[in-house]
């Protein structure tokens, strides 16, 4: 089973990469990105070399570790987003929207922000690496204060206030991480690049 996190960008470029990158660090992340990834023409997994320093346990600190998330890009207008809402009839009664909803993506505020936007980014996580849940969530939030975009957590229709996304994404997979056990750990070392 895999997780979901999308971010919502006027536009991305891989002029970019350094400066996501960068802010990682400043989040207690060095990260190293597959040297041929390119937001606009990958499409999949896309490996990271990750080295942190705020685990509880000690053998995690100071390591290089092969980690990443699926990554996917698609186009986004807001016009269209709300023609395809209008569309579509409730679950529960089987009649469209009532109209006071009309209109509305998601929010007043959250529909201004979501103006420019012309891509989403979809980062997609598993259980299989413990630092998947990191690498895919803090990248959204970064990417989407770097971008000036905004990211959501569809499975709990979550929105993220830009400014304080990134720490706080931070925060909760350091939280995940230290709750798992030493011998149940599923990591994997960084060895080199293929």
């Amino acid at each position: 089973m895999s997780l979901e996190i999308q971010t919502f960008v006027p536009s991305v470029k891989d002029s970019q990469i350094p400066l996501w990158l960068s802010r990682m660090a400043e989040l207690g992340m060095l990260c190293e990105i597959y040297p041929a990834f390119s937001f606009v023409t990958h499409s999949g997994f896309v490996p990271f070399k990750l080295q942190i320093q705020d685990s509880a346990h000690p053998e995690l600190n100071g390591v290089g570790f092969l980690t990443g998330f699926e990554y996917y890009i698609s186009d986004f207008s807001l016009d269209a987003a709300l023609e395809a809402k209008a569309c579509k009839p409730s679950l529960l009664t089987g009649e469209f929207e009532e109209k006071s909803q009309q209109g509305v993506y998601a929010s007043q505020e959250i529909d201004e922000q979501l103006k420019p936007c012309r891509k989403c980014l979809h980062f997609l996580w598993g259980s299989a690496d413990l630092f998947e849940l990191r690498m895919a969530t803090v990248s959204a939030a970064v990417l989407a204060e770097i971008t000036g975009g905004i990211s959501f957590y569809p499975a709990d229709g979550i929105w993220y206030e830009r400014t304080s996304a990134a720490a706080k994404a931070v925060s909760e997979a350091r939280d995940y991480e230290n709750l798992v056990t030493s011998k149940d750990i599923p990591v994997h070392r960084f060895e080199r690049w293929s």
